[in-house]
C-alpha cells in the first residue's frame, strides 16, 4: 500500500458548515522516499555537513540531554507535496476545532489559502507556524531533531502547484512520514493528521 491517510472527511465546522475534502487529504503527499546520506546529491551532502557533522535528537522536554548521531549515518526523506492540498487543510483546520468553533465562510477559506500559497515565507506552509513534520519507525515516534518544526526541512524544488523537500537528517530510518496540523481536529484525545506509508 503506498499511502494511509487517516482523517476525517465528514466533520463540519460549527456554524458555516465548512468541512475537510478527503480528496485534498489524500493527495497532500504525492510521492515519497527514504534515502541515505551516499544518495543525497553532492551540493546536499556538504549542506548537511557545512555546520556540525552531528546532530542531536530529543527529548523535546530537555535538549540539553539530546544525543548526538552523525550525518553521514543518518536517514533523510525525499516527498513531493501537493501544495495547494496542503494549504487547503491546513486553513481549513485553522478555521475551528471540534471543541473550539469559529466561524470562516467559504470565501474567506478560499482567500485564506490563496494568500498561504503565494507566501514566499515556506515556514507559513510548512514547520513551526502551521503544521509540524513528524515520522514513525519500528519502535515507535521518531525522536524530534529540530525544537520547533519536529525535523528540519529543506526546499528544493517549488511551483504553486508542487514542492519537492527533503527533510532529515533522521537518527532512525522512518517508516511513516506524518504531517500534524497545529489547528488540527481532536476528537477524544485523538489528532487527525496526514499519514504516508513509506516504501
Amino acid at each position: 500500500m503506498k499511502s494511509l491517510l487517516l482523517c476525517l472527511c465528514t466533520l463540519f465546522l460549527f456554524g458555516w458548515g465548512v468541512k475537510v475534502e478527503k480528496s485534498a487529504l489524500e493527495n497532500v503527499v504525492v510521492n515519497a522516499e527514504v534515502l541515505e546520506f551516499d544518495e543525497l546529491r553532492p551540493e546536499t551532502q556538504r549542506d548537511q555537513t557545512k555546520y556540525a557533522s552531528q546532530r542531536y535528537f530529543g527529548p523535546a522536554e530537555n535538549w540539553s540531554k539530546g544525543t548526538k548521531f552523525p550525518v553521514e549515518t543518518a536517514y533523510y526523506v525525499r516527498a513531493t507535496i501537493n501544495r495547494k492540498a496542503l494549504a487547503t487543510a491546513t486553513e481549513t483546520f485553522g478555521c475551528g476545532s471540534i471543541t473550539k468553533a469559529r466561524k470562516c465562510s467559504r470565501r474567506k477559506l478560499a482567500n485564506n489559502v490563496e494568500k498561504l500559497l503565494k507566501e514566499e515565507n515556506h515556514y507559513l506552509l510548512y514547520g513551526k507556524y502551521k503544521n509540524k513534520w513528524k515520522f514513525l519507525y519500528p519502535k515507535g515516534d521518531m525522536p524530534e531533531t529540530e525544537k520547533f518544526d519536529g525535523h528540519k526541512m529543506r526546499l528544493i524544488n517549488t511551483s504553486f502547484e508542487q514542492d519537492e523537500v527533503l527533510v532529515g537528517p533522521l537518527p532512525f530510518k522512518p517508516s511513516v512520514l506524518m504531517i500534524t496540523f497545529r489547528n488540527g481536529y481532536k476528537v477524544k484525545g485523538k489528532n487527525y493528521d496526514v499519514v504516508y506509508v513509506l516504501p
